[in-house]
């Protein structure tokens, strides 16, 4: 019975593990078991650090939204506040520019008028020196003399003028003397006769005096000398001259047309040529 049990025993030990093998079986089942738990840690690990990333990325995509509505909300205030200012100072713009145009209007048609008023009075002046002028004659290419006087230099301008068969005395001379002239000529001797009468007179000898050598030249003011020299510079006017105390201008259609020193020639022109057709 012993024996039995013995071999039974013994048949048993047969079939029971090593101790190597127990070892291994061991070691491996604690390895598999250690995998499987860290594989199982990582995927939780990972789905945690995915959750904490997405709730991450939900907390600053609020953040932002936030900041960006706030600074949005400020940038919509100080762009309503810019807008507000910016409409106040258009008003005022526009306000002072309306003021400062119809001052620059006001001083324009101030200065339009202080022009028309200036010219109506350099016209004025130039009429009233050209009136006190209307008995001054100029003489042309008279020889000076040494230690010329006024009184030899009258009788000599009456031998001249006698000589043409212009009869005057030296009480007829309001005033004689000469005036400043072209270089290298005699200075032209400038005299002033007491009426017109005598001027006249004078003046029907201009042909004659020429013929003898000596111009003579009525007495014209800058002003009118300036616009002779307009007229004769014109394109439609052939010849300009002055005459008692006005001056005028002949066109190339052989019209006679008075000017004035700030005429302007064309427009006077024209006005006449309507009139004329108006007229005929």
């Amino acid at each position: 019975m012993v024996n039995e049990n013995l071999l039974e025993l013994r048949g048993d030990l047969k079939h029971m593990l090593k101790k190597d093998e127990v070892e291994n079986l061991i070691t491996s089942t604690i390895s598999n078991i250690l995998k499987e738990l860290e594989q199982k840690t990582e995927d939780r690990i990972m789905r945690m650090k995915k959750d904490i990333e997405e709730d991450m990325k939900a907390k600053i995509d609020t953040d932002i939204e936030k900041l960006v509505n706030l600074k949005t909300k400020g940038l919509e205030d100080k762009i309503n506040s810019l807008e507000f200012d910016n409409n106040a100072l258009k008003e005022k713009l526009d306000s002072s520019k309306s003021y400062y145009t119809q001052e620059i209007d006001r001083l324009k048609d101030k200065a339009n008028e202080n022009g028309r008023i200036s010219r109506e009075a350099s016209k004025k002046a130039n009429y009233n020196e050209q009136y006190s002028r209307k008995n001054n004659i100029k003489i042309m290419d008279i020889k000076e003399d040494g230690n010329e006087t006024e009184a030899l230099l009258s009788t000599k301008v009456i031998d001249i003028l006698g000589d043409q068969g212009i009869k005057l005395e030296s009480h007829q001379f309001v005033a004689i003397h000469r005036i400043p002239g072209g270089r290298g000529h005699a200075k032209p001797v400038l005299m002033k006769l007491r009426n017109n009468n005598d001027t006249a007179m004078v003046m029907r000898k201009r042909r004659e005096m020429k013929t003898a050598g000596h111009r003579l030249v009525d007495d014209v003011t800058k002003m009118n000398t300036g616009l002779i020299s307009r007229l004769t510079l014109h394109p439609a006017i052939d010849s300009a001259w002055y005459f008692n105390g006005a001056v005028y201008g002949l066109t190339g259609r052989k019209e006679r047309i008075k000017f004035d020193v700030y005429d302007n020639i064309d427009a006077v022109m024209r006005a006449r040529r309507e009139r004329k057709t108006v007229t005929s």
